[in-house]
């Protein structure tokens, strides 16, 4: 048929292709031919075709398309609804309802009930856009559908409206009801329903089944952007974060600059980046974008950012920075939203809870999303409160919960908190385990941030000897991990900024592994010298456990079988990192007189097979150099003691 139109254009028939379209236009669209029937008609400068047009620029859902079409001419009542809808994708509501509305009213002074109910269902779309839930209610509890389907769609975006206001329970009943028969579903509202089905169960915090439900209209339709925002939020709610990527992808052509999708995206995209670890990208997009909200007066979405940046900044132990007031936000709980994510950040800073907070995770009426969101703050607040068996207790609860519900990103940030509690009470076996399950979760998501959280407690473990090459590679992550970088930093003698949990889980790895700071020797030697503060970056150590080096890229040597090139190490970090032959000698091997011709071969051979042991290169070494009267550490040199 396509083809047929391509033809007829191209001999000057128009006449017949506008036949043609009015009778297959909409199986052509349903069968997936959009962008290739809009390619095709936006070369005709016949203005007949322009309701084609319109037709696919709303079926594609985009609105750069949308944007380059003239407002029809035509009075039909189908080509103004259509046109209604094309304004709505544009994010232009309030002029996509006022017309909705008049089609309305001209559908029920006329007797034609499809056209009213059609109008009507824009209208609350419209409403449910501008956060105006009750009267978006209000108004499809008035409409009458003409036929089972328009009754089905109806009874999904009710559900939908209500979840919004945040009568959760109310709306995932009234979805269940619609599955019960979902063979009754018509084809011709399925999609809508299953969109607005993976919606509410989204907001009940129901991950697995909103996955299943947003996954199944991506793959039977040409998706919309609410059904790709749909498929973004389930994705990463389930963990499945390439999935997420990949939608996030997906929904840049209709976020270009100046659309109205734009701040949504941004929201977005500093979400993902905080659960994958890309926290430096995340924290400079919220620096440039939260003045821009504000001035764009996107109100919802700067409570969001501001969310996000809260997070952000408690993920890095930074102090928060005062709020921008985003004026009055249409969400009734975002504002407890908030309150929940600055009294964690308030936790972690060593503030105890409100006594008031019980009535928050303890309130039945509110949606269990809260919850569940109130659980980890309760957690780490009892924990820091000295109540930690009572702590580890609600946290496995809730794990289990989590688990249930399909939320693995919620379930892997409370895995996280478990490992704290139990590494906090010395509870290896159980740590070991825990740590374990988090790294494969993690790694299956994937998430670079979890699992590199969960190899700090691994490193840690008092199965084997604390594992110093990976705490230094953890500690060059503070981008991508920062609460295990910053733990490895301080265990590595360096300084870094430490929340209460932070303190509270060293305190436990002394108390009960015995493990102490690295002491640190800077070696003047082959470094130059510029007077400024050196930036954290990756250096070597020496471990007495198990005679070790590690390396700067978190590999490591035992020399326990060596002891001499083991001791060339130690005398030479216990002399400030460097010495002559002659100290070396007589340290080594506790000769009283030093003889160049007899004991320097000796000393070089054994410096030469150290440096094959330790060096990379060992041609060209960078930890252990020679010097004109003997040999020197270079750089920065860890020590750690054996743990006791």
């Amino acid at each position: 048929m396509l083809e047929g139109a391509r033809l007829l254009l191209n001999a000057g028939v128009p006449d017949e292709v506008v036949g043609l379209l009015e009778q297959c236009s909409e199986r052509l669209i349903e069968q997936g031919f959009a962008p290739r029937l809009w390619q095709l008609l936006e070369l005709s400068p016949d203005e007949r075709l322009s309701r084609w047009l319109l037709q696919c620029a709303v079926a594609l859902g985009q609105p750069a398309l949308l944007s380059t079409l003239k407002p029809p001419t035509e009075l039909e009542p189908e080509v103004r609804l259509l046109w209604a809808r094309g304004l709505l994708i544009q994010g232009r509501s309030h002029e996509a309802l006022e017309r909705a509305t008049v089609l309305r009213g001209d559908g029920e002074r006329c007797g034609d009930g499809g056209l009213a109910f059609d109008a009507g269902l824009l209208a609350a779309r419209c409403l449910a856009l501008q956060l105006r839930p009750d009267q978006a209610v209000s108004l499809l509890e008035g409409l009458e559908p003409p036929d089972a389907a328009t009754r089905t769609l109806r009874e999904s975006l009710v559900g939908y409206c209500l979840a919004i206001s945040g009568q959760v329970s109310e709306a995932v009943q009234r979805i269940q009801v619609l599955q019960q028969h979902p063979e009754r579903w018509p084809a011709s509202v399925q999609s809508d329903v299953m969109l607005n089905t993976a919606r509410v169960m989204l907001l009940a915090n129901r991950a697995r089944e909103s996955y299943a439900a947003s996954a199944s209209v991506l793959s039977s339709s040409l998706p919309s952007i609410g059904q790709l925002m749909s498929h973004f939020q389930s994705s990463m709610l389930v963990g499945r974060y390439e999935e997420a990527g990949h939608t996030l992808r997906r929904l840049e052509p209709f976020c270009s600059a100046g659309s109205y999708l734009r701040p949504m995206e941004i929201v977005y995209s500093v979400y993902f980046q905080l659960y994958v670890g890309e926290l430096a990208v995340a924290a400079e997009t919220i620096t440039r974008w939260i003045p821009e909200l504000k001035r764009l007066g996107e109100s919802y979405r700067l409570f969001q950012l501001q969310h996000l940046d809260i997070t952000c900044r408690m993920l890095r132990a930074e102090p928060p920075v005062e709020l921008v007031d985003p004026g009055e936000c249409p969400v009734e709980l975002a504002n407890l939203h908030q309150e929940i994510v600055i009294l964690h950040a308030q936790v972690r800073a060593g503030v105890p809870l409100p006594d008031s907070f019980s009535e928050v995770h303890e309130n039945a009426s509110l949606p269990e999303y809260y919850h569940l969101l109130a659980g980890l703050p309760k957690v780490e607040a009892m924990f820091l409160q000295g109540a930690g068996g009572a702590a580890l207790d609600l946290c496995h609860s809730l794990v289990q919960e989590l688990n249930q519900r399909g939320n693995l990103q919620q379930e892997v940030e409370y895995r996280l908190t478990r490992c704290d509690l139990l590494l906090a009470l010395g509870r290896w076996e159980a740590l070991a385990e825990a740590a374990g399950t988090l790294s494969r979760l993690a790694s299956a998501m994937p998430s670079p941030r979890f699992v590199n959280e969960a190899h700090f407690f691994e490193a840690v473990l008092p199965s084997k000897p604390v594992d110093w090459g990976q705490l230094e590679r953890l500690a060059s992550l503070i981008d991508v991990a920062p609460i295990a970088a910053r733990r490895a930093r301080v265990l590595l003698g360096g300084d870094a900024l430490l929340d209460a949990v932070d303190r509270k889980v060293l305190a436990g790895l002394l108390e009960h592994r015995g493990v102490l700071p690295a002491q640190v020797l800077r070696s003047s030697v082959g470094q130059e010298s510029t007077g400024r503060v050196v930036p954290w970056q990756p250096e070597w150590g020496l471990a007495d456990e198990g005679c070790r080096v590690w390396r700067s890229d978190g590999s490591m040597v035992s020399l326990a079988d060596r002891p001499q090139l083991w001791n060339i190490l130690v005398s030479l970090y216990h002399q400030g990192g460097a010495a002559t032959k002659e100290q070396l000698v007589q340290d080594i091997w506790h000769e009283s007189e030093y003889h160049p011709l007899h004991h320097d071969h000796r000393l070089h051979v054994a410096v030469r097979k150290l440096r094959q042991q330790i060096e990379a290169w060992p041609s060209t070494p960078s930890f252990l150099l020679t010097t004109p009267h003997g040999y020197a550490l270079t750089g920065l040199v860890r020590r750690v003691a054996s743990a006791t």
